[in-house]
């Protein structure tokens, strides 16, 4: 997370105003002291400009597994 941040050139607290997060929450998930639930993680990815790539996941895991093919009646 940090390298993207600092990637994107942004600050601790910009990235935590862009997602929304408080600034010790930003911190702490960049330390490692605490774990991001799959809500947080989704609003730092987001604003760390990769919502195509969490559009792209859902439509993926909406799909679900490939479905097989209906039996031959000519077998």
């Amino acid at each position: 997370m940090k390298s993207r941040r600092l990637a994107e050139l942004l600050t601790q607290e910009q990235l935590a105003e862009r997602a929304g997060l408080s600034v010790r929450t930003v911190r702490n998930l960049e330390a490692g002291r605490s774990k991001a639930r799959l809500p947080t993680r989704r609003l730092v990815i987001v604003a760390l400009g990769g919502s195509r790539l969490i559009d792209a996941a859902a439509m993926h895991l909406d799909s679900g597994p490939p479905r097989p093919a209906p039996p031959d009646p000519n077998r």
